[in-house]
């Protein structure tokens, strides 16, 4: 419930935070956010200490998806629906796949290194802002 409540208020932020920031600075953040908490939550054993950092993780994930649509939106305007379409089949194949490697990596290593593996993907927030030109910030 903790978590839900923390995503709508990050869902009902996001909008003021990246006209502040910006997209790029925004996906920065949004991507330390969750890596931080991913891999502090993968080398914890308290149960309190995992929910307030679960919550921290699904605060800096809450606004990245629609933040990725309007974004994609405004730098490729002529795009049309198919490259809506292809992000949210993305978006889905990720949601789809993602359990199958967590558990595939946490058979093979052990769930603590699972978990801190579930770190990888936001760190992609860290490299892509780095590629877009310096006109498109």
């Amino acid at each position: 419930m903790i978590f839900g409540a923390i995503m709508a208020v990050g869902r009902i932020s996001t909008g003021s935070v990246v006209q502040r920031w910006g997209a790029r600075r925004f996906f920065i953040g949004a991507g330390l956010l969750c890596s931080t908490s991913l891999i502090l939550t993968a080398f914890t054993t308290d149960t309190g200490l995992t929910i307030f950092l679960m919550c921290f993780m699904g605060l800096g994930i809450s606004g990245v998806f629609p933040t990725i649509l309007g974004y994609a939106g405004d730098r490729f305007p002529q795009a049309g629906p198919s490259m809506f379409a292809i992000l949210v089949s993305t978006a889905i194949a990720g949601g789809l796949l993602s359990p199958l490697g967590i558990g595939v990596v946490a058979d093979a290593f052990g769930l603590h290194l699972a978990m801190a593996a579930l770190a990888l993907a936001p760190l992609v927030f860290l490299i892509l802002p780095q590629l877009i030109k310096e006109s498109d910030r």
